[in-house]
Order: C-alpha cells, then sequence, then structure tokens
C-alpha cells in the first residue's frame, strides 16, 4: 500500500487531535462543566475521530468530516470568547478564521486524493 506521506500525516494528526478533543470531554465531565463546552468538544473528537478513518479509507468523505471538525473548532473557540469570556475576543476571532482556513485548505487537499487500492 502506497499512501502520500501529506496524507499519513494529517491522519496521525487527527487522531491526535482526536484524543485531545476527547481529553478536554473528560475533563469537562469530571467536575462542573458548561454543557455547551462538553458538546463542543465533543463534536470536535468524533468529527477527528472520524476524519481519520475516512482519509484512511475512502480519502473523498474525509473532507467533509474535517469541514465539521474546523466547524466545531471555530464554534467553540468563539463561544469560549464572546458567551463564557473565557478568552480574549481577538483572540478568539483570530482562532476561528485560522481554524475554518486550515480546514478548508485541508479538505480541499483530501478531496482530491485518490483511495488506495490494496493488491
Amino acid at each position: 500500500m502506497n499512501r502520500h506521506p501529506v496524507a499519513v500525516l494529517l491522519t496521525v494528526a487527527f487522531v491526535a487531535y482526536g484524543i485531545y478533543a476527547a481529553s478536554a470531554v473528560m475533563a469537562l465531565t469530571a467536575g462542573v462543566g458548561v454543557l455547551v463546552l462538553i458538546i463542543g468538544f465533543l463534536i470536535q473528537a468524533v468529527a477527528a475521530f472520524f476524519a481519520a478513518v475516512a482519509l484512511w479509507t475512502a480519502p473523498r468523505a474525509a473532507a467533509l468530516a474535517v469541514v465539521i471538525l474546523g466547524g466545531a473548532v471555530a464554534a467553540t473557540w468563539l463561544v469560549e470568547g464572546f458567551a463564557l469570556g473565557l478568552v480574549a475576543y481577538l483572540r478568539a476571532l483570530l482562532t476561528a478564521l485560522v481554524a475554518i482556513l486550515i480546514s478548508l485548505a485541508a479538505a480541499a487537499y483530501v478531496s482530491r486524493l485518490r483511495p488506495v487500492r490494496s493488491a
């Protein structure tokens, strides 16, 4: 099986981010967590794991999961910044914008990958 190195790197990055988001969900549910943040990080974890699996098996289907992941990251940061006041407004806005731009670039790259045929 020949896989493109960038696709392998993206898969590892999605799994790592999924583990990070899942650990954040665990930390938020252990104490008194805000329900909106728990749901946001849960959506991020599920989308990251789905993007990793889809990228490994059917790369064209992974583009939707990558866009959902970017939207969930952006929405979580905007809620943290504007609704809850946990982070600065400009930092939340900049991080949300960067998350959307990176997810759109990654989705454009992933949508052009061809599935690897096993011998």
